[in-house]
């Protein structure tokens, strides 16, 4: 949903087609570990019946949530983080009356590669993290913790997705590095994501009895 709605109103691609797989593929291989993890003591006192209506229901309380934060990234990264490091206070729809030509054309791939660059980290961070959110009705990382398999892929897998737009190969995807000031911005963003998601996960459990 984010990516088609920012695709509505952006005058560019949030992302591109490479980098949405190169992203999916980094994430698809950190949940290669999910079957050796760990499962709460409470989850298996007794047996438990699966009722596969439970996910339904509980994507439709928790999905919307990331797709806030999403939004909340693209309006941080296009009206504040690309205008203020790469043009000079102006935003995108404004370049061409500054700017002309080949600074034109460098200054708008500059801008999209910055912005790309962010909301790629992002995303990074918030889908690989809510695989702790999700494992368990507990605090994840303080009540609860995952498997060393699962911790290690999941916090290898946004290490690497983090350097990535800092890189030769970054470069060559186009991305443009990000400035440190970006992540004054996501990490209290991204902790932000995680209480929010808890609230409503602890909201779902006692209205429906448990997580699924």
């Amino acid at each position: 949903f984010s990516v088609l709605a920012a695709s509505a109103l952006l005058p560019f691609l949030p992302m591109m087609s490479v980098h949405l797989i190169f992203l999916n593929l980094i994430y698809d291989l950190s949940c290669t570990a999910i079957p050796w993890d760990n499962v709460d003591e409470e989850f298996i006192a007794k047996p438990r019946k699966w009722d596969a209506s439970s996910v339904g229901n509980f994507m439709l309380w928790i999905g919307p949530t990331s797709s806030i934060f999403d939004f909340t990234t693209y309006i941080f990264m296009y009206f504040v983080f690309c205008p203020l490091f790469i043009s000079g206070g102006v935003l995108f729809n404004d370049l061409s009356a500054h700017y002309s030509g080949a600074e034109l054309a460098v200054v708008q791939a500059q801008y999209i590669g910055m912005f790309q660059a962010g909301w790629f980290v992002e995303s990074m961070w918030s889908q690989t993290l809510v695989i702790h959110m999700i494992r368990t009705p507990k605090i994840p990382f303080i009540q609860s913790h995952a498997s060393a398999p699962v911790t290690l892929l999941t916090m290898t897998g946004i290490a690497v997705l983090t350097v990535i737009p800092f890189t030769p190969f970054g470069a060559a995807l186009g991305f443009v590095a990000l400035p440190a000031a970006y992540f004054a911005y996501l990490i209290p963003c991204i902790l932000l994501y995680m209480v929010l998601a808890t609230s409503l996960k602890k909201a779902y459990v006692r209205h429906y009895g448990e997580l699924l």
